[in-house]
């Protein structure tokens, strides 16, 4: 009998069975977050995202209301965006989030589609509005600290403004991005 035990234990070439290590369990799956410069903005922005495909692909959903004009005009801004983010460490990473958390770098590509309405307020009409259509691709770094995350993130792209009845011209311009998020993942 001792020798069935011994024969167990040096199988694999020799050496005593190894025991195979815990595997961790999945980190958060998703995120909800605010951008806080919308906030200085006069508005709200806020973000939901979802993994996709651990290890490599996410979407963020967002939703923003602003109110920027002041004076004899008042506005109103409401955009919605879509941001597939790819996750650059494409490996089985482990951190004490669990294994293949959304966080380090990752590449996106983001589309913005705002209405703005304009209102004279002197002379209590609606002035006008617009649509506006942006497309950045982008580059970013997810901390976390807990569940907490933390994302600035870096983009170049264009944007195109639109009179919905065609009295001005469209305007697509070059714009640079830098935003960040504050939420938490779980």
């Amino acid at each position: 009998m001792l020798v069935f035990c011994g024969a167990g234990l040096f199988a694999s070439n020799g050496h005593p069975a190894e025991k195979p290590e815990p595997k961790l369990e999945p980190g958060p799956r998703n995120a909800l977050s605010v951008h806080p410069f919308s906030i200085s903005s006069h508005g709200l922005a806020v973000q939901y995202e979802n993994y996709l495909f651990p290890r490599h692909w996410s979407l963020a959903t967002g939703l923003g209301f602003r109110s920027s004009s002041r004076g004899d005009y008042s506005s109103w801004v409401t955009s919605v965006g879509f941001e597939p983010r790819y996750w650059l460490w494409g490996t089985d990473r482990s951190t004490t989030l669990g294994a293949d958390a959304m966080v380090g770098p990752f590449a996106s590509v983001r589309l913005d589609v705002s209405w703005m309405s304009m209102t004279d307020t002197r002379n209590d009409r609606w002035a006008g509005g617009n649509v506006g259509v942006s497309a950045v691709a982008g580059i970013g770094w997810r901390f976390a600290v807990g569940q907490v995350e933390l994302s600035p993130s870096f983009g170049l792209g264009t944007r195109s403004d639109f009179d919905p009845r065609g009295r001005l011209a469209p305007w697509t311009r070059a714009v640079v991005r830098f935003d960040w998020t504050v939420g938490y993942m779980f």
